[in-house]
């Protein structure tokens, strides 16, 4: 019996399924500092990078298109490869696939940022929170009033939940940890050279759209778990609207709104420029408490997919 016990424990799905728990509760609980943070790393070589190989800003919209292209496949290639080689030429390659998964994982610092604006709030320094918000978001965050860091704060723990847990999960469950660790790196590139930056923007044209295919099967999976944890029938319905497929932003935060019954969306200040973002969701607008709302709805989004992913390892044991 212990033999047949030891012989299912050592297959490989069993052991990556096992790779992911433990790194999913390393990344909760024992948080990597930023400053000694790989991604941290990533994110200086982006910025020197993009010093490097930025064109003039009266070059062709196509030449920083092709630019970003190659700076983007660049960082990739040797991410890609540095991994590779630590992953598969080491004699423990589990423990590095471990490593490389709690790297890919980070989310912890949104968390805790979004725990502090609550804080904040709650005693009425504004302030602070909005100072605070601005280090995990690209919107400017001068004027908004509680409400608006609220339902920032909402949001972004959303999105960034998706794009950093689920789709990383997603990739490491297909290619392992080098995979899931490359997903998180085009994420970076697509987040640093965003869209929304006039002076970027379209320098980060490839990294915006390679992350957005990548990201897309984790966000449909993921606006499925929130309408199901909920049993939401307008959430379930919303997974189907034309408004929420219309982009993947759109779709998390339509699902999300109609799942938690508030508002969320609308327009933001990005740049010195007003975007008028879709609103999504129900109509009634946030309170505080839908913060730790939202906190639960993730909370149950993952311990859904990790019960899934448990039943499929279970059932693929021979």
């Amino acid at each position: 019996m212990i033999d047949k016990i030891l012989e299912a424990l050592w297959q490989p799905q069993v052991i990556a399924y096992i790779t992911l728990l433990a790194a999913v509760v390393f990344e909760a609980y024992f948080p990597w500092p930023d400053k000694y943070h790989p991604l941290t790393l990533i994110k200086l070589s982006l910025v020197r990078v993009t010093q490097k190989v930025l064109p003039k800003a009266t070059d062709s919209p196509r030449q920083h298109k092709i630019s970003g292209a190659l700076a983007c496949c660049l960082i990739v290639f040797l991410v890609g490869l540095t991994a590779s080689i630590v992953v598969y030429w080491s004699q423990f390659p589990v423990f590095f696939e471990f490593v490389l998964l709690i790297i890919a994982l980070r989310l912890q610092d949104t968390r805790d940022t979004c725990s502090k604006v609550a804080s904040h709030l709650k005693h009425n320094k504004k302030i602070l929170a909005r100072q605070t918000l601005a280090l995990q978001v690209l919107r400017e965050t001068q004027a908004l009033s509680p409400v608006g860091l609220i339902k920032a704060s909402g949001e972004t723990l959303i999105l960034k939940f998706t794009y950093q847990f689920s789709g990383v999960v997603f990739w490491f469950v297909l290619t392992g940890g080098v995979g899931a660790l490359l997903y998180r790196v085009i994420y970076e590139c697509a987040k640093h050279w965003h869209y929304q930056n006039p002076k970027l923007g379209t320098f980060g044209w490839f990294a915006a759209h390679l992350s957005q295919i990548l990201q897309w099967p984790a966000t449909v999976l993921t606006g499925l778990t929130f309408a199901l944890s909920r049993v939401s029938s307008q959430a379930l319905l919303a997974c189907l609207s034309k408004q929420g497929f219309s982009q993947p932003r759109a779709y998390l935060l339509h699902i999300g709104g109609h799942a938690l019954g508030i508002e969320l969306g609308g327009p933001a200040f990005y740049f010195g420029r007003k975007i008028r973002n879709i609103k999504c969701g129900a109509e009634r607008q946030v309170v505080f408490t839908d913060l730790a709302r939202i906190q639960i709805l993730l909370s149950l989004t993952k311990l859904s997919w990790l019960t899934l992913l448990f039943l499929f390892t279970a059932l693929s044991v021979k």
